[in-house]
């Protein structure tokens, strides 16, 4: 995998470790990415994502508006890719530079303030060029913005507080994912025998959430459920 002509003349070690170690997370994926937009054979950054990850969706979605290019390394969740341990030692360079303590319990909310640094999830970002390890999607997703010209972000600097209270509302909810539960669920005991019946179902489908490739190279797949 070659990566940025800048890292080429006299790399430190910390540069080399982290090539080592986005190289072993995506050999671990058993592909070397897919270069998304116009930016080149060798971008600067590189996106560790889901399709089904709202916190992906979310750096998904400012990179396209941003029109920034990226290698894009599609994960599968379902499959337990998040978990692999050479990811899980990439996220970890990115939450030592946080700062801040590891997650000690899942409450279903994004905060990384409030919850701890989740090494075992993804959006994971790397910028070649500062040569840093980006975790948490609103960390990423301001980051990003604050890379182009003040008139083109989605964060003026006019309204940069009123923003980020807000944003700081939806990041200590929990997902809405964790909204939707079976009645079932609500109460002790095993479930129903039709829900275990309609669970394990799931369980078995929960891997067909395939992507659609559009016909032009170069930009991100959707995806549906299939049956």
């Amino acid at each position: 995998m070659t990566r940025p002509a800048a890292w080429r003349e006299d790399e430190p070690p910390v540069r080399t470790i982290l090539e080592a170690a986005v190289s072993a997370a995506a050999e671990a994926l058993g592909a070397q990415g897919d270069v998304i937009g116009d930016s080149g054979a060798d971008p600067r950054f590189e996106l560790f994502h889901a399709a089904n990850s709202i916190c992906s969706q979310k750096v998904r979605t400012v990179l396209a508006h941003h029109e920034i290019g990226d290698r894009s390394h599609t994960m599968n969740i379902f499959a337990g890719q998040t978990y692999f341990p050479s990811h899980v030692r990439l996220r970890m360079m990115g939450c030592r530079h946080l700062g801040l303590p590891l997650v000690t319990t899942h409450t279903g909310s994004t905060s990384v303030s409030r919850g701890g640094c989740d090494p075992a999830v993804v959006p994971t970002l790397v910028d070649w060029q500062a040569g840093e390890v980006l975790v948490d999607s609103k960390r990423i997703c301001n980051y990003l913005d604050s890379l182009v010209d003040e008139p083109r972000r989605l964060r003026p600097d006019r309204l940069v507080a009123a923003i980020d209270a807000e944003i700081d509302v939806i990041d200590h909810l929990p997902n809405y994912q964790m909204l939707a539960v079976p009645p079932w669920a609500r109460t002790p005991g095993p479930p129903p025998a039709a829900a275990a019946t309609a669970a394990s179902s799931l369980a078995r489908r929960s891997g067909a959430a395939r992507p659609i490739w559009p016909t032009s190279p170069g930009t991100r797949p959707w995806c549906r459920p299939t049956r």
